[in-house]
C-alpha cells in the first residue's frame, strides 16, 4: 500500500515580526510581516519582477498582524501565514498586497503544487 503525498505551495521565505513604527517606516500601514528573503520555488516567484525586503499587508483579504497571523473568520481564532497555506488547493488564485519602499502593490498569485 502506498501513501498518498500531498503536495502543498511554499512560502519559501524569510519573514521577521515587525511593529508599528516599522511599519509606517515601510508603507502607509501600522501591521504587516516583513519578508527579508524568497527563495526559489517560494509562491510569490511567480509575481514578475518580486524582490526580497517587502512588507506583506494583506492576504487573500486577510489582514496580517505583526507576527505574520491572520485572523480567518470562519475559525474564530489567528493562523499563521505558513500554516494558511493547508486550506486552499492547487490551482487557486489569492490576492496578495504588499509595500516596497512604501510604494503599494496589489497581485494575485496562484498556488502550484
Amino acid at each position: 500500500m502506498t501513501t498518498p503525498i500531498i503536495d502543498r505551495p511554499l512560502l519559501n521565505c524569510i519573514t521577521n515580526n515587525t511593529n508599528e513604527m516599522m511599519c509606517k517606516i515601510l508603507s502607509k500601514n501600522t501591521s504587516g510581516i516583513f519578508i527579508s528573503k524568497i527563495y526559489d520555488k517560494s509562491i510569490f516567484k511567480s509575481i514578475k519582477g518580486i524582490k526580497d525586503n517587502i512588507l506583506l499587508t494583506k492576504f487573500d483579504d486577510y489582514d496580517i498582524d505583526h507576527f505574520g497571523y491572520l485572523e480567518k473568520r470562519w475559525l474564530g481564532e489567528k493562523i499563521h501565514l505558513k500554516n494558511i497555506l493547508n486550506f486552499y488547493n492547487d490551482n487557486t488564485k489569492v490576492k496578495i498586497e504588499y509595500f516596497i519602499n512604501k510604494k503599494k502593490y496589489n497581485k494575485e498569485i496562484k498556488f502550484k503544487p
